[in-house]
């Protein structure tokens, strides 16, 4: 592996922890963008308006929330990281699943050592458990980290 392979895992690696961490963040702004796209139409009053075709703009709203380059990149986020929670909340060992809320969700209350003693694993089993949990996520998106 090259050293530029290496810095490119890592950046992916960086950029997935990174949308764990924002995950309830990424939600609230997805659920916002399909909210803006499915508000009904304000009309404007003021100015002539020249009937040219149907006045139904929901294809028109259809098609921007599908062509949406933006909108599926969150959802395509969004997925891969519900994908990697299910996968956890299923595992045998409910730990995985905490180890993922104390690690990106706790505000940066817990430290490396305090969510092992919290989970009773090593560091050695957290590190291989966070990794696995990343591995899930960048397998979705089509990443190497």
């Amino acid at each position: 592996m090259t050293q530029q392979d290496r810095r490119i895992r890592l950046i992916s690696r960086r950029l997935i922890e990174a949308e764990i961490s924002h995950y309830h963040e990424t939600l609230q702004e997805l659920q916002e963008l399909e909210e803006e796209f499915t508000a009904p139409t304000v009309r404007d009053f003021t100015e002539p308006h020249i009937r040219s075709g149907p006045s139904d703009p929901t294809p028109t709203k259809a098609i921007q929330m599908i062509t949406s380059t933006e909108l599926l990149e969150l959802r395509r986020r969004v997925a891969a990281i519900e994908r990697m929670l299910w996968i956890l909340k299923a595992h045998p060992e409910p730990e995985r699943y905490e180890l993922i809320k104390l690690t990106y969700w706790s505000n940066g209350r817990y430290s490396v050592a305090s969510i092992c003693q919290e989970l009773n694993i090593s560091e050695s089993t957290y590190h291989r458990w966070k990794k696995e949990a990343l591995e899930i996520v960048a397998e979705k998106l089509g990443w190497r980290v």
